[in-house]
């Protein structure tokens, strides 16, 4: 009688972990690419945050388009402040002050407007939304991917950033924050459409300052990242080693 009881208590305990588990209230965190609409273009485009910066894609709605028409992720991203009591954000961009109520349960920015940041007079609303990953293909490797890449069969540990996109990819070396990269940092863009198959993406990049990769990595569901190997020209595996983060899991 009394293991009957122990088993009943302990199915009891076991019953209640798991629906608190699944209970469990998620925080997203304000890192990563957002989803942005604003009342200046019928044309979503995105948001980076990263480290208390934010950037703004602003050439064809994409980082990736931006930096090739000569954008400076470092010199054109804002610092932004999220007060933790009222969840108000702010930052300003252009000259133009953003603020917004973040919700950090649905990843979402709420009540959004920009304002000239010298008048104060309205400029126009915008609302925002974290991109978040699916089970598989585009819908999983899209958004910020932070980490690192080494030299043959060295542990990777020169810092590595992927953003991938619609049809595009950016990288940025040598840099601990992909926001304060500056004249030392290397951006690469994808030179063609990188091909996704389940969870491994493939593509070649070239660096504005010179030099042609590729990359070929798999997403890790146990270790929830991106690992594989980079390439000199169109080689995949004869440089080293990578592994990446994704920012837009939490």
């Amino acid at each position: 009688m009394k293991n009957q009881i122990l088993i009943v208590l302990l199915g009891f305990v076991f019953f209640s972990c798991s629906k608190e588990d699944d209970n469990k209230e998620i925080n997203y965190s304000l890192k990563g690419t957002f989803v942005v609409e604003t009342s200046m273009s019928n044309d979503p485009t995105l948001l980076l945050f990263e480290n208390n910066k934010v950037f703004f894609a602003y050439e064809a709605n994409s980082i990736h388009e931006t930096l090739a028409s000569g954008g400076n992720l470092k010199n054109e991203s804002g610092t932004f402040t999220l007060n933790e009591t009222t969840n108000e954000i702010k930052f300003i961009l252009f000259d133009k002050e953003w603020s917004g109520v973040y919700d950090s349960e649905t990843g979402e920015i709420l009540n959004g407007s920009i304002k000239y940041a010298q008048s104060q007079a309205s400029y126009g609303y915008f609302a925002a939304k974290k991109q978040f990953q699916k089970n598989f293909g585009s819908e999983l490797l899209k958004g910020h991917w932070k980490g690192f890449y080494g030299f043959e069969n060295e542990t990777p540990n020169y810092n590595y950033d992927f953003i991938i996109e619609n049809g595009f990819v950016t990288v940025v070396a040598l840099n601990s924050s992909i926001l304060n990269a500056d004249i030392n940092s290397s951006y690469g863009l994808s030179i063609s459409e990188p091909t996704i198959h389940n969870n491994t993406i493939t593509f070649t990049y070239t660096y504005i300052n010179g030099g042609t990769f590729s990359v070929q990595a798999t997403y890790n569901d146990s270790t929830k990242k991106l690992e594989g190997t980079w390439g000199d020209g169109t080689n995949f595996s004869n440089g080293g080693k990578i592994i990446l983060e994704s920012q837009n899991i939490d």
